[in-house]
């Protein structure tokens, strides 16, 4: 109980100081109009009690009832709160945290301080010729008072001269209309205005000159006006007689002028006659010339006219004669040649590839005579190529080979001479060329080459045009190698031009 006892007591004490550093809190509050809140550090401190572990402060504003809670291991704490009047108590708790002593509520204060705010002053100021007379120079400063101090600073030798603001009061606050200093030398200063916090504002530069100066400069630029005037004087005079000898050289000229526009339309309507008259002689000439040339241009249209048609006579006849020429011809025209590409299935593949079917390519031609009669005999001879693979454990093994074929064809047409059926038959030699390579030697190789002869036979539907032709078909081969199976069936598709 004694410990809380002097615990309060000292915190009165505390109180005392606290009030005096919130005195001094106008450092705090803000600087303009708009009062935010004060950027200066705000704080309350107690004395330290050595049995504390920890202080709980308890801020309420006495206005709002707002509370503000703050826990510090320290005998103080900062604070950042607007203007306003508060209450604050302060519990300290021990060691382990159990509340040890509690203060009474006790009230402060955060005031608000403003910049002195300068919003006008005077340019320039005369000061009397007496050594000891003041002057002022009228201004319009906001947010002072009694407590508000003024200064000169010259700008080049930073000399500073006090002096007395004279204050009104208004609804809006207490503001200066003047500001009263001793005498000063000539030149340009700076009005300071500062706060008991040293908050300050200055004014822009204000030329202050003593008034016997400023008499003689006046009267200088009086007489410089009137020396400037006098010349102005004389130079409109000079620049009037300039402008009237201008006038009337231009009068001359103008003058002149007119007479020589009078010559020159004279002698434009002189040249103007006569190329009219020249133009005229021409326009006649042209249409003369223009008339022989026209009728020139029709006799010779008519002899190409004349011409074309005898031309035209002429190829018609010739065409006629061509037609027919080409017509007997034809008959017994009949060529053809074409690209073919299938397929030759045998079992005869299984022994030496893959599989039973091998794709070929080849080129045919041939001759069948165009003849009315529906039933054609003709020759025909093709070449055709592939090549086979085999790969066994010991070697790999491939042929190349071709047929070389001849055959007699029996054509039959079907639908006109569009849509036709053939049969051919006749005999082929079978070249092969083999290569085998055996995989656990380097220099066993075997290339060679055979030819075999054989024969063939099949049958095809052929689709013509004028100049194109579309086979499909099928043949039989059979090629005469020893001990051997050598039979192939082959369809195809050819594709060509006839003539």
């Amino acid at each position: 109980m004694q410990n809380k006892f002097y615990f309060v007591k000292r915190l009165k004490f505390l109180l005392f100081l606290l009030v005096i550093i919130f005195q001094a809190s106008l450092f705090f509050a803000q600087s303009d109009k708009n009062s935010k809140t004060n950027p200066f550090e705000q704080k309350i401190q107690w004395e330290d009690d050595e049995n504390a572990s920890e202080y709980n402060v308890e801020i309420r504003n006495s206005k709002t009832g707002k509370t503000y809670n703050f826990e510090t291991e320290e005998n103080f704490i900062n604070l950042n709160l607007p203007a306003g009047v508060y209450e604050y108590r302060v519990t300290v708790l021990n060691t382990f945290g159990r509340i040890q002593s509690t203060s009474e509520w006790s009230t402060f204060e955060i005031f608000q301080a403003k910049i002195p705010e300068i919003v006008k002053t005077q340019e320039k100021s005369v000061v009397p010729s007496g050594e000891n007379e003041k002057f002022s120079i009228n201004v319009d400063i906001k947010n002072v008072n009694e407590d508000s101090s003024v200064f000169l600073i010259n700008e080049k030798t930073s000399q500073i001269v006090k002096g007395e603001l004279i204050l009104q009061a208004s609804s809006g606050g207490t503001k200066a209309l003047k500001a009263e200093f001793p005498k000063v030398s000539n030149g340009e200063w700076k009005l300071r205005v500062e706060n008991p916090l040293g908050q300050k504002s200055e004014s822009n530069s204000i030329d202050i000159v003593d008034q016997k100066t400023e008499e003689a400069r006046l009267a200088a630029e009086k007489a410089e006006q009137e020396r400037q005037k006098a010349e102005q004087e004389r130079l409109k005079l000079e620049e009037e007689n300039r402008l009237a000898e201008e006038a009337r050289i231009k009068a001359e000229a103008e003058e002149k002028a007119r007479q020589a526009a009078i010559v020159k339309a004279e002698e434009e309507k002189r040249i103007a006659e006569e190329l009219r008259i020249q133009q005229e002689k021409e326009e006649l000439a042209r249409k003369q010339e223009e008339a022989r040339l026209a009728t020139e241009k029709a006799e010779e249209e008519r002899q190409k006219a004349e011409q074309e048609r005898f031309e035209k006579d002429k190829k018609f006849v010739k065409k006629n004669e061509s037609k027919k020429n080409h017509a007997k011809i034809k008959r017994i025209l009949g060529f053809y040649v074409a690209a073919e590409g299938g397929i030759f299935f045998s079992p005869f593949f299984d022994e030496f590839s893959d599989g039973k079917i091998l794709p070929f390519a080849g080129l045919k031609m041939g001759f069948v005579p165009e003849l009315k009669n529906p039933n054609r005999i003709g020759l025909e001879f093709d070449a055709l190529v592939s090549k086979y693979n085999l790969a066994t454990s010991d070697y790999d093994y491939s042929d190349k080979f071709g047929f070389v074929r001849a055959n007699i064809l029996y054509q039959r047409r079907i639908y006109k001479n569009i849509l036709k059926l053939n049969f051919h038959a006749g005999g082929n030699l079978m070249f092969i060329q083999n290569f085998m390579d055996y995989k656990d030697s380097e220099n066993i190789k075997k290339d060679a080459f055979y030819g075999y002869a054989g024969v063939q036979g099949g049958t095809s539907l052929v689709f013509t045009t004028k100049n194109f032709m579309l086979e499909a078909g099928a043949d039989y081969n059979y090629v005469f190698i020893d001990g051997m199976p050598t039979d192939f069936l082959s369809p195809c598709v050819s594709v060509g031009v006839k003539w």
